[in-house]
């Protein structure tokens, strides 16, 4: 659809809105009639970077979680007080007695947007492939599971504890209970896929949203599903826009080119808050952290770790840097070695810190790690870089700490905290680790747990005055047509 078109429609899409808005305000007070607002129109989301593939056994960052929310649809998803949601289940599944059998029943009639039906196989598929992936951060989702770690072996061709009973009904069995087990269930890796996607080009789930086309400058192109079986979207259109630069999103949003962005890590200043308006934040929880590189001989061990948290002022990045939009994070405890990282004297190992070079915050947060760590008598440069870069980088070309960060969803402590607070688990979420073959390691199992944790902040965004159709997620990001759906057209 050419630009000049999708304006006409947006601009539409706001002009009912408003008129909508405006028959409540004169509504009959008698009947208390609240109408919703007209339906249609498109929107653009800027985002920070291109999405290579949406796979949700590998997504982590919050506008590949956006995105993969309006395509693919999990069996169940959390709702208020900690209740569960069927999504293509029928209803909550029961639980046997002893708590290790589950018994699930499809929805009838699900179908995937190219017109295959939806069935147990597909259930299936997608619990085999997050239990075999190498590179995904969840498999520990489904490691409970009776058979899985047999199969991930390669000593089984199925997970056992999965029976198929036919195309709407399956059980599950557990090695032992789980009391979140069900909880687990709603996490974007376990997005249900069809059996028969291996590429996930194009992407094809259930959801409200179809995936159309990608441009070559990476626009991110989706349409309502029509046949959506909670209901036509209320939207009909949303691009996704790659806009690096966080600042040059935020210019992007207020001249009206796109008409939802997130807000910098370092947040807005006054003259900004009063362009934009108040800004909307969200649930979900991302902390960030440094990805020690164990092979240097000033951080292989436990003990200099702890030195090496203990010479960073969180308080003065959250306050100074950050306007205290985060909370201080440390998973480090207990004396440290500080002889052990001083004795290099002018010999100390150059080491470089890379961070993303598009966010102005973590450029600050990662000079005034320079200064801390300098203080201790460590030579430390930071060095910005591509997201790209900091995910895929030579065994020889590691740098000594990288600035990452991660998701906890849904404010669950399993989700991601375990592996940054607990030094007897291996963090699947260190590229140092991955990199250096410490996952699985039996020997220093601390040196593969090498992450420091820093700050975490809830991630905030700003929208068009009279956007509809967007709500907090049940993960805690921003969802579009969660609650804004449409009959058919007839």
């Amino acid at each position: 659809m050419k630009e000049r078109e999708i304006r006409k429609i947006r601009c539409g899409a706001r002009l009912m809105a408003a008129v909508a808005f405006a028959l409540v305000i004169f509504s009959c007070a008698e009947s208390r009639a609240v109408l919703r607002p007209g339906f249609g129109g498109s929107i653009t989301v800027a985002i920070p970077e291109r999405v290579s593939k949406l796979d949700p056994v590998t997504l982590t960052q919050d506008h590949d979680l956006m995105i993969a929310g309006c395509i693919y649809d999990t069996l169940l998803k959390p709702g208020a007080g900690g209740s569960l949601i069927p999504v293509l289940l029928e209803s909550v599944p029961e639980k046997s007695k002893n708590g290790l059998v589950y018994t699930f029943k499809l929805k009838e009639g699900l179908k995937f947007h190219d017109g295959s039906p939806l069935d147990t196989a597909d259930v299936l598929n997608t619990f085999k492939r997050l239990a075999s992936s190498q590179s995904s951060p969840y498999s520990w989702l489904v490691r409970d599971i009776a058979g899985v770690f047999e199969f991930k072996k390669g000593k089984a061709g199925t997970i056992s504890g999965i029976r198929i009973i036919d195309a709407l009904r399956f059980e599950i069995t557990l090695k032992r209970q789980q009391p979140k087990f069900l909880v687990f269930l709603c996490f974007p890796a376990l997005y249900v896929v069809p059996s028969s996607d291996r590429n996930f080009e194009p992407p094809v789930g259930t959801g409200p949203f179809r995936y159309i086309r990608k441009s070559a400058k990476g626009d991110i192109f989706l349409s309502a599903n029509k046949e959506y079986f909670l209901g036509r979207p209320y939207l009909d259109a949303i691009t996704f826009r790659p806009i690096k630069n966080e600042r040059d999103r935020l210019t992007e949003f207020k001249r009206g080119a796109v008409d939802f962005a997130d807000v910098p890590l370092g947040g807005l200043t006054k003259e900004e808050r009063d362009a934009f308006g108040a800004p909307v934040q969200y649930n979900l929880k991302r902390t960030y952290f440094l990805d020690v590189n164990p092979a240097f001989p000033t951080m292989s061990g436990a003990g200099r770790r702890i030195a090496l948290s203990r010479m960073i002022d969180r308080t003065d990045i959250v306050k100074i840097i950050l306007n205290g939009d985060a909370s201080p994070e440390n998973n480090v405890s207990g004396s440290g070695e500080p002889g052990g990282l001083r004795k290099y004297g002018e010999n100390a190992p150059r080491m470089e810190l890379w961070y993303d070079q598009d966010s102005q915050a973590l450029r600050l947060v990662a000079e005034k790690l320079q200064l801390n760590f300098t203080a201790g008598g460590l030579a430390v440069t930071p060095l910005g870089r591509r997201e790209s870069e900091m995910q895929k980088f030579g065994r020889n070309e590691a740098p000594a700490f990288i600035l990452r960060s991660i998701p906890i969803f849904m404010g669950l402590p399993e989700s991601f905290d375990s592996p940054l607070t607990d030094g007897d688990y291996i963090s699947r979420f260190s590229a140092m680790g991955r990199k250096y073959g410490l996952i699985g390691a039996p020997a220093d199992r601390s040196s593969a747990a090498a992450v420091i944790t820093i700050f975490s902040r809830k991630p905030s965004f700003t929208a068009s005055r009279g956007l509809y159709g967007v709500e907090n997620g049940p993960i805690g990001v921003p969802c579009f047509d969660d609650a804004y759906v449409r009959e058919p057209d007839r």
